[in-house]
């Protein structure tokens, strides 16, 4: 969402006209990912490609979040500071003219536009599917990494489909920025507090958006639970006004934080009823109280899981989606067994799994308790068979089931 702003602003309100090829433009901006160590070392390997292709009189401007992270990739210069600083206020929703754009881009696997070397881009993919290129089969037969790398990346893209945005997805982004104090967590650093969109102006877009015929509709935010804190809103004010159109679309809640959900639940049940919500991602992030604690996560387990099966009951066609990290410092046998009988419960169609990485300037790089890489990559591929495998395998055959009756 940030990159179709970006696109439009570049189209609109600068001096610059667009070029697809990187080889050939005068300045290049890189929009990157630091929510853990993996997509930071992902968005510095891509810096260093654009880096090594572009020409020698050309600028890198390194934006997002990853920048904040690494002081060390942001722009240095000084002839295209103003421009970086407006890219940054109209990330933050603080720009006056705060651009409606809606164009989601793919994801750098999916479309890599000749950017990545094949090399590379196959090592990028290797990671992003959670694959070990240094396990033996694969060192043994080195071709073979090659083959399921391509296997695994069209098998991602089958379960993608329900999960990502696509151009036939009208994405409005709503917020910016948190009230949450996760001892993880790094955008927060980036991102800074909650910084919400007026809800006459979401609901302006989201009118343009039906006006163009879109049916699908995604709400994006850092955290869609703390929209409208700096407002004196709440996200139900703004759910509760899309909801009562009277037109058919769907809309897609991504990154509802447990904070929010919990208390909420009974009254999103009610607009679930409707069935023009069709799809919640709400991180729970670990099944053991003991480990939300350290998080700061601000919830209980047992009060997450009930306010899940309110919602599973109100609307049970509802695609849930959530994550879970293992390898928090202090996580037990015992609490990683309570995070993965999270996957028997049945609540959730797909849950992401990733490792802890320490992250900088964050209270929990700095806890004790450090669990071994061995048992983090042992827990890790234990949950990544549930969640890449089991769960949308058995979703498909659910909805072949159905499709026979």
């Amino acid at each position: 969402m940030d990159c179709a702003q970006l696109d439009r602003f570049f189209q609109e309100s600068s001096g610059f006209r667009l070029c697809k090829d990187p080889k050939k433009a005068d300045l290049i901006v890189f929009k990157g990912c630091s929510v853990n160590q993996e997509k930071e070392d992902l968005s510095c390997q891509i810096v260093k490609v654009l880096e090594s292709s572009k020409r020698p009189d050309a600028e890198i401007l390194v934006t997002g979040c990853v920048a904040k992270i690494r002081p060390d990739l942001a722009y240095d210069g000084r002839e295209f500071t103003d421009l970086v600083d407006q890219i940054n206020r109209l990330s933050r929703l603080e720009d006056e003219q705060n651009l409606e754009a809606n164009f989601p881009y793919p994801e750098f696997w999916q479309d890599p536009d000749g950017v990545l070397d094949h090399r590379t881009h196959s090592q990028l993919i290797s990671k992003y599917c959670h694959r070990n290129p240094e396990a033996p089969l694969l060192r043994t037969f080195p071709k073979l990494h090659g083959i399921l790398i391509k296997l695994l990346a069209k098998y991602r893209r089958l379960i993608d489909k329900e999960l990502l945005v696509s151009r036939r997805t009208f994405c409005i982004k709503v917020c910016s920025g948190c009230m949450g104090n996760c001892s993880y967590c790094a955008i927060k650093l980036a991102r800074g507090r909650i910084k919400s969109k007026p809800l006459d102006a979401v609901e302006r877009e989201f009118k343009q958006g039906l006006d163009q015929g879109y049916k699908d509709f995604a709400l994006v935010g850092t955290d869609l639970g703390d929209y409208g804190k700096d407002l004196g809103l709440d996200l139900m004010d703004l759910l509760e006004k899309l909801v009562a159109y009277e037109a058919h679309f769907t809309l897609r809640l991504r990154n509802v934080n447990p904070r929010w959900l919990i208390p909420s639940a009974s009254l999103l049940c009610e607009l679930l009823k409707t069935g023009k919500i069709g799809y919640i991602l709400s991180p729970v992030e670990s099944g053991s109280n003991k480990v939300l604690d350290r998080m700061k996560r601000d919830y209980r387990i047992e009060d997450y899981i009930d306010a899940v099966r309110k919602i599973r009951r109100a609307y049970p066609a509802l695609i849930l989606k959530t994550q879970i990290m293992v390898g928090f410092p202090g996580e037990t046998d015992e609490d990683f067994r309570e995070s993965r009988d999270l996957f028997k419960l049945g609540l959730f169609n797909y849950v992401d799994v990733y490792a802890f990485t320490k992250r900088p300037r964050t209270k929990a790089s700095r806890l004790d308790g450090d669990v071994p890489d061995k048992i983090v990559t042992k827990r890790y591929r234990k949950l990544l068979f549930r969640s890449f495998f089991r769960l949308p395998l058995n979703r498909r055959l659910a909805f072949c089931r159905l499709k026979r009756r």
